[in-house]
């Protein structure tokens, strides 16, 4: 059968869904690409018994609490993925190389970076509100 045997919209309708199939093939190749390069960790990769979840109370699922309150509120303002990093940290006494194990995107360096950032960030909150 030659090109010229179809009829208009039998070629319409064949370069449609060819059309269909390969966009639907580009966004499967997109979305791949894209996760493959995405530097966000599942939260299903962190169990719950090596980072614990604080409330905005003060305390978290293990008991633990603050005592001062301006350093509670500089503690919430930070992110979660920053309030995780000092909890391993500080909490469980945990070096930047095995942190940087855990966390797949992180290197150990950044983990150095990341908690010196956050520090800084904490030590001018708490002299900002510290009277």
């Amino acid at each position: 059968m030659s090109f010229f045997q179809f009829s208009d919209e039998e070629l319409r309708a064949r370069f449609t869904n060819w059309l269909e199939k390969t966009l639907f093939r580009e966004r499967i190749k997109y979305l791949i690409k894209s996760q493959a390069h995405s530097q966000e960790i599942p939260l299903e990769l962190i169990s719950r018994e090596v980072v614990p979840v604080f409330s905005e109370s003060g305390c978290s699922d293990d008991g633990f609490y603050f005592t001062n309150d301006t350093l509670s509120s500089a503690y919430y303002i930070l992110n979660p993925n920053q309030r995780r990093l000092l909890v391993l940290l500080y909490v469980y006494k945990l070096k930047p190389s095995d942190i940087a194990d855990m966390l797949p995107h992180k290197s150990k360096c950044s983990i150095y970076s990341d908690k010196y950032r956050i520090l800084e960030e904490l030590r001018n909150y708490l002299s900002i509100h510290d009277n």
